[in-house]
């Protein structure tokens, strides 16, 4: 039975601007493995993430992104254009037309609309989409769910506070989470924080890495699934060649202490 590794996110895992290059793909191609991937944009941890998955040899989770943003709230979305009131809508775009016309058109509403979307921050506060406490329950449910010597965590991504303020320090709490019930349930927990260049590694939004930012993460994400599976399929074989060598460590090793991770409130 071939090896099959099931993939949790949402965009960046999904690989908006990748151009089908993004990490999940390359993880797999480099394992030699099947991919069900259940990544979408502004997909968050749910529930029943774990009877999705059941089929998987390896289950590798990309969360917290989506779930941490600060974004306007509901009240002050009634202040924008319907079309702005969208899933992501009043964020910066990713990448922009080739045709000079719609490409600079492009670039002009994508600077208003992070633009509008900061001011309405200041005004009105921010709201988030998960929040901490209820993020850290759910992952560490579908963890569990999973089977967590089966599970690959990964956390760390990053993005630039110009177009998305003071939502950098949440997605830093909202690694530290995942982290946290790694550590708790024994899952491995892959830091890509350093993993890429910032941002010579990322589309015009600083947000969603390139094809080389997703080379570098699936580099840092490899070994770790290949660690995992090698527990379920002892002949999983090495990692192809054009990937990063394996190194087989443990996981995390489960915890007593309690999380100091979650809290309650906004930064």
């Amino acid at each position: 039975m071939p090896v099959r590794i099931a993939m949790l996110g949402d965009s960046i895992a999904a690989g908006l601007g990748a151009r089908g290059r993004q990490f999940p793909v390359l993880v797999a191609e480099d394992l030699g493995a099947e991919l069900m991937d259940l990544s979408t944009s502004a997909r968050q941890i749910r529930a029943d993430d774990a009877d999705a998955v059941r089929d998987a040899t390896v289950v590798v989770i990309a969360h917290g992104v989506t779930e941490g943003i600060l974004r306007p709230s509901t009240r002050a979305l009634r202040c924008v254009p319907p079309r702005w009131r969208r899933d992501g809508w009043l964020d910066p775009r990713p990448f922009f037309s080739e045709q000079r016309c719609r490409g600079l058109s492009q670039r002009l509403e994508s600077g208003i609309r992070w633009r509008v979307k900061s001011a309405l921050l200041r005004v009105f506060g921010p709201e988030q989409w998960t929040r901490p406490e209820h993020f850290s329950a759910v992952l560490q449910a579908v963890v569990e769910g999973c089977g967590a010597e089966r599970v690959v965590l990964v956390g760390g991504f990053t993005l630039d506070d110009r177009f998305f303020p003071n939502s950098a320090s949440e997605l830093e709490l909202y690694a530290a989470i995942s982290r946290d019930v790694a550590a708790t349930t024994g899952a491995r927990y892959v830091d890509v924080a350093a993993a890429c260049d910032r941002w010579e590694d990322y589309l015009a939004d600083h947000f969603h890495p390139s094809q080389t930012g997703h080379r570098k993460i699936a580099d840092a994400v490899t070994p770790a699934v290949h660690a995992a599976t090698s527990m379920f399929d002892p002949n999983a074989g090495s990692v192809r060649e054009g990937g990063c060598v394996p190194a087989l460590s443990p996981p995390i090793a489960p915890e007593t202490a309690t999380s100091s991770a979650v809290r309650n409130g906004v930064s």
